[in-house]
């Protein structure tokens, strides 16, 4: 018996060495379906158990694999019967640390098996949600091989995941978070043979209920899921009547949908409320309820209260506890290592120079060898020094390399004290023999708050490591006035609450979007389904301000009160519309909201435009925006962002701010020119953010565009044309990272990072135009590379689409407009390896110099009518042409034709899914007379007139960003070649310059690769004519090579130097779906216009 037991062992202690990557395509594994049998005798329950625990041996041996022991230990010894026998939903609460996730193995392998058993060869799905992508990722490299045996692909959609639902078809499970999942399924109703097929809905730390940000989401995805399996059972009920009155009996064999839950959570008072609202009046939920007598390792939870005068700030409260933590760690930690979080990343340094002080460990010369080597990893001299004393600092601030270093450490024992910030408790799975948590306070939206209960007991369950210790400790720091309700929460006391209420206005609005709800008894019907329905009736008081014994039939009324109000609410900000019998619809607003997963703060920002907002005046309205309200102003971080504000020693930011950073949305304005200005950010905490500030900035702007180009607004002709412009704009920056203006455009193509079109861009090769008409041997030379790589570069650029653009004033109220694509049959040819991609939808927009929108249109150009048009010859191309007509807004007299402008700005803005282009920022003033044909060029960015007296048979072409205005006195032709047009989500930028050495920014030195590099040559013509002339003749066989690196899509590293894996061609380009196509609208495309003579 004994000998049994002694191979218990927890499997959340089991270490993965090898994580897989995001999703993991299975090339030999046929899907499920395939290996369906007919049922098999399987083993009986109870087989191999010894005592309380249950063995493995019960299992098919099919499926034994899946977990990595012989026995179960308690907790999963437990629940078997209901986990891997039953379809019951269920809640366990137990420990950190006891075992929970074999639960969902267990759930998942009972489905496998029911299925097995009905020879179900239709598709089907199981989704793992967790709070944070960590869990995710953790989850994924431990699933993946278990379950890749059984033909179950696995993959990982979270924040930083761009994926649709389509795409999601050949997976079987589907690990995600709250936050992706309610965004995708806000759009569940034009999916439904995918969302239908849920049959297992697995939940992990379901007390994040608790968390007033984080609890609502969950609750309005869990709530969601069970309106879809509603939704499925009605459906199937309507089939089988319809075939009752068709008179013909229903073949299907498929039964309603039923979705199980399986949710888990630490220890909480009342996981009966989680059953009832997991559980239907028909198929009852099931609850297990386990204490620390579960636990591998024995926990004592200890809270220590300290005093804190009225008015004393946390701030000073925080350093107060600094001088308290040293007696902590010599009473508690035993020698063995001590894990202590703090609530800000100058709490957690603060911390560290203070123990530092006071430490009295001696190290082995063993241990100090260590210490110094994981110090030389370390950039920053006031962490390395803190190494050196056996104090780690660890936030997201740091490198992710030195992160990574130090985990590994201190998982090791190397590191004694590691000192971090919540982001450790929720993320990394890193146990420690003592766990502090130092001040239970945390700064957020501009004011201090107490943690959530959840984060409170994430940082409490990292006490304990099973493989080395037999007990631990966690101790709590805080207010003597908060130490009971600390001593309550640590023992499992505290109920989980509902925080739905408090965003109740923006759920209901994606309800209605999705039309789930259509009036007063929908709404309070869809309440009744959620977590806050349960808790109002335990507690009215609390959510209903009612009585504790109020009747069912008053809670059921405050419940409708409650509706009506959020309801009203949204009507007042135009998001639905009410009728007099109270029935709602959503507006294209409350659509765009729900769709684009926005505040309803940002949407009542967005929809508070008036038509003349330029582009830093919209670059503000992001900054302003809801979802970066997170983003906090640190006073360590002023010094780098004023320097990026103004400096006059280097470059900075296009729109300088006046005064010094002083507010959160002054960082952000900085933060995000930085980063399309291609200005180095110093200072790695403000990096790791901007990653996170442009994506949250690049759903908005889409939405923005969405917003102002909806066709509700466009079909009233409004003068929103500068709007309209500069939203468009300012979206296809931001999902560039370049200004429209950029001389680094060449960074958006492959291969070429910061460092190489630094010098491109310093050479003068600042758009695609003089990219293209370099020679590859002289584009080697400025990158310091080797052939074939300047080939490469130019057959990128030839693989862009380049469109002619022809205006013909008709009269004195019409002006023609004609678009072709020039390129059409090379682009078909090459179909798979367009640098562009293969999807494209571009604008048409004119307006004049009133801000009059006359005309607004888009076309979309995909791989199907590219090919379909291969085989047209040039002249039938024509006839296919975009082709309008635009109608000035008033009628003019021919005398007054030389004092009047008509502006047709930037004609096309496109869009893919890898590059793009746009027009932006200078203006061509053409006056067309009778006598002269006279052309006038202003180009205003850079403050260049020429005056160019023309032919009548020349054409004008004119490359850069370009709003031209015309005079119109009589039907004159006017031609514009756009040479290099592309159109993609990530557009590649051009910039226009009449002389392109005059406006060079050289690059930063940040980004030069080689000291011994310079990328100024001094060569004589005759020599590089002979070079030329030596190198031409191998350029058919690079470009042959080029062929074969396309076709067979190998990875080709011609970089000599560290710099650039990034020449490495790996990636075929695939054709956008339609739904990248709608999500991207806001795109915008720029186009280079050079003046010939």
């Amino acid at each position: 018996m004994d000998e049994h037991i002694s191979k218990f062992t927890d499997i959340l202690d089991d270490e993965i060495d090898c994580s897989q990557p995001i999703s993991l395509p299975s090339s030999n594994n046929s899907d499920l379906q395939e290996h369906s049998v007919v049922v098999q005798n399987r083993p009986p329950k109870n087989t191999g158990q010894e005592g309380n625990f249950r063995s493995i041996e019960e299992i098919d041996l099919k499926y034994r694999h899946v977990f990595s022991y012989p026995y179960f230990n308690l907790v999963q010894s437990r629940v078997i019967d209901d986990a891997l026998y039953t379809d019951k939903s269920m809640v366990v609460c137990a420990p950190t640390g006891s075992g929970k996730t074999v639960i969902f193995e267990m759930a998942i392998v009972h489905l496998l098996m029911e299925l097995e058993d009905k020879n179900y060869t239709d598709d089907f799905k199981i989704i793992y949600m967790a709070p944070v992508k960590a869990l995710c990722t953790e989850r994924l490299s431990e699933w993946y091989p278990k379950f890749n045996k059984l033909g179950l692909l696995c993959i990982e959609v979270t924040g930083d995941t761009d994926v649709e639902f389509p795409q999601l078809k050949p997976y079987r499970i589907i690990i995600t978070t709250p936050e992706k999942w309610d965004m995708l399924t806000r759009r569940w109703k034009d999916h439904r043979s995918l969302v239908e097929v849920i049959k297992l809905f697995l939940i992990d730390e379901v007390h994040i209920l608790n968390d007033e940000i984080r609890g609502p989401v969950l609750e309005a995805v869990v709530s969601r899921m069970k309106t879809i399996e509603s939704s499925a059972q009605s459906a199937h009920r309507l089939e089988k009547l319809k075939a009752q009155y068709e008179g013909t009996n229903s073949t299907s064999s498929v039964s309603a949908a039923k979705i199980r839950f399986v949710a888990v959570s630490a220890t909480i008072s009342n996981p009966d409320d989680v059953v009832t609202w997991l559980g239907t009046a028909d198929r009852q939920a099931v609850y297990y309820k386990f204490g620390d007598e579960c636990r591998p390792v024995k926990l004592k939870r200890i809270v220590e209260g300290y005093p804190c005068a009225d008015g004393t700030s946390i701030f000073k409260f925080d350093i107060v506890l600094n001088y308290k933590l040293w007696p902590i760690i010599q009473k508690y930690h035993n020698g063995k290592p001590t894990l202590i979080f703090c609530n800000t990343r100058k709490s957690v340094v603060l911390t560290a120079e203070t123990l530092a002080k006071e430490i009295t460990v001696s190290f082995s010369p063993e241990q100090k060898m260590k210490l110094t080597t994981l110090a030389s990893t370390i950039k920053t001299k006031k962490i390395q020094s803190l190494i050196l004393c056996g104090v780690g600092c660890h936030h997201a601030g740091l490198l992710f390399e030195e992160r990574m270093n130090i985990e590994h450490a201190f998982r090791n024992r190397d590191l004694p004290i590691l000192i971090t910030t919540t982001t450790l408790a929720m993320g990394v799975n890193l146990p420690a023999h003592l766990v502090i948590i130092k001040n239970t306070q945390q700064y957020v939206n501009g004011a201090y708050q107490e943690y959530s209960i959840s984060t409170i007991l994430q940082m409490v369950g990292r006490a304990g490591r099973p493989q080395y210790d037999t007990e631990a400790t966690a101790v709590i720091m805080t207010r003597l006035q908060d130490k009971s309700r600390y001593q309550a929460l640590v023992g499992g006391s505290e109920p989980l609450q509902s925080y739905l209420h408090k965003r109740l206005a923006e759920n209901l609005n994606s309800e209605a979007a999705l039309g789930t709800v259509c009036d007063v008894a929908q709404c309070v019907q869809w309440l009744n389904s959620t977590f806050l329905s349960v808790r109002a009736a335990r507690d009215p008081k609390r959510y209903l301000g009612l009585p504790q014994a109020a009747p069912a039939h008053q809670i059921s009324k405050k419940i409708e009160e409650l509706c009506v109000k959020a309801m009203n609410g949204l009507a007042m900000a135009g998001l639905i519309t009410m009728d007099e019998a109270s029935c709602i619809e959503s507006t294209e607003a409350g659509r765009l909201m729900s769709v684009y997963y926005l505040d309803l703060g940002t949407m009542k920002l967005i929809m508070k435009l008036e038509g003349t907002e330029s582009l830093e005046r919209l670059l503000w309205l992001v900054c302003e925006s809801h979802e970066l309200s997170d983003m906090h102003l640190r006073v360590d971080e002023r010094r780098c962002l004023n320097a990026l504000n103004r400096n006059n020693a280097a470059a900075t930011i296009r729109f300088p701010m006046k005064g010094k950073i002083n507010s959160r949305q002054m960082k952000l304005n900085c933060i995000i020119q930085a980063v399309l200005g291609c200005l180095p950010i110093p200072d790695p905490s403000l990096n790791q953010e901007a990653m996170k500030i442009m994506r949250i900035a690049d759903r908005v702007c889409k939405c923005l565009v969405s917003y102002v180009t909806r066709s509700n607004l466009i079909s009233q002709n409004p003068r929103f044309f500068a709007t309209i412009l500069n939203s468009l704009i300012l979206a296809k920056c931001i999902s560039a990272h370049l200004w429209e203006n950029s001389p680094y455009v060449s960074r958006q193509l492959k291969g070429i990072g910061p460092t190489f079109s630094g010098l491109l861009a310093s050479a003068g090769k600042v758009n695609f135009m003089l990219l293209e008409e370099s020679h590859p041997r002289d584009l080697e030379r400025l990158m310091n590379k080797g052939p074939p790589a300047g080939n490469i570069l130019r057959k990128q650029i030839n693989l862009l689409p380049k469109y002619n653009l022809t205006t013909t004033p008709i009269d004195d109220q019409t002006v023609q407009i004609q678009l072709s694509l020039l390129n059409q049959a090379l682009l078909a040819e090459n179909i798979e390896q367009l640098t562009a991609g293969a999807s494209h939808k571009s604008y048409v927009i004119v307006g004049d110099s009133e801000n009059n929108l006359l005309y607004f249109t888009y076309f979309n150009r995909d791989k199907n009518n590219i090919e379909s048009e291969q085989a047209i010859q040039s002249e039938k191309i024509k006839e296919n042409n975009t082709c309008t007509d635009v109608k000035l807004k008033r009628k003019y007299r021919i005398n007054d034709l030389d004092k009047i402008d008509v502006e047709l700005p930037k004609f096309l803005i496109g869009e893919s899914q890898t590059v793009g282009f746009k027009t932006e920022g200078n203006i061509v003033k053409q006056n067309i007379r009778n006598t002269e044909q006279e052309v006038k060029s202003e180009i205003t960015n850079q403050n260049i007139q020429n005056n160019v007296s023309e032919t009548e048979d020349e054409i004008l072409e004119i490359e850069g960003n370009i709003s031209p205005q015309f005079k119109l006195e009589e039907v004159t032709n006017l031609d514009l070649e756009v040479t290099d047009a592309i159109l993609n989500p990530k557009m590649l930028l051009q910039c226009i310059s009449k002389d392109v050495t005059d406006d060079i920014i050289p690059p930063p030195p940040e980004f030069s690769d080689n000291d011994t590099f310079q990328p100024t040559f001094v060569l004589h013509d005759d020599k590089i004519n002979r070079e030329h002339d030596l190198m031409d003749s191998k350029d058919s066989k690079y470009d042959n090579e080029i062929e074969n690196i396309f076709s067979e899509n190998n990875a080709a590293d011609l970089s000599p130097s560290e710099d650039i894996g990034s020449w490495t061609l790996t990636h075929k380009v695939e054709p956008c779906d339609e739904c990248d196509v709608v999500m991207g609208q806001a795109e915008l495309t720029p186009f280079n216009l050079k003046e010939t003579r």
